[in-house]
């Protein structure tokens, strides 16, 4: 009995301490990665940083905003997806409009866009950032402004 008990602590103990956080496990399918407020922050090799930010006039025009940073001199993919909440009862997220622009080289590239929405609604802006080596994807990041209700 005591040996069992013995084995099945070690067991646990070797279980518990075994696992490895590697960056590319936030990795989703579409190939980016996300994180909210409270996650662990993922480090990238070329994305120095990402930012979203939506705003809500009182007239309906929406200013989204997307930037993101390159610390090497490579091609990348900025999308802005601007996002509204479902009224069904699965309450989730679906494209409203959607907006790319390739970038190249290193600094700071922007994204600026305003489109009207509608009354009664939430939004959120989701800015993704992808970063390539010829034709395939080496790195690619995702993140997501507050929820505006208009």
């Amino acid at each position: 009995m005591r040996i069992k008990k013995l084995l099945c602590m070690l067991l646990t103990l070797t279980l518990l301490f075994s696992g490895n956080v590697y960056a590319d496990e936030g990795i989703g399918e579409s190939g980016t990665t996300t994180t909210n407020p409270g996650d662990v922050e993922l480090r990238y090799t070329n994305i120095s940083s990402i930012t979203s930010d939506l705003a809500i006039l009182s007239s309906g025009t929406a200013i989204c905003t997307g930037r993101h940073v390159m610390k090497k001199n490579l091609k990348s993919e900025l999308v802005l997806t601007l996002q509204r909440r479902s009224t069904s009862k699965d309450d989730s997220f679906s494209t409203y409009k959607e907006w790319t622009k390739s970038c190249s080289g290193t600094g700071s590239f922007l994204l600026e866009k305003k489109p009207t929405v509608t009354k009664g609604y939430d939004y959120r802006l989701r800015v993704v950032v992808k970063v390539y080596s010829g034709s395939k994807v080496t790195e690619a990041a995702a993140c997501y402004s507050k929820t505006v209700t208009y």
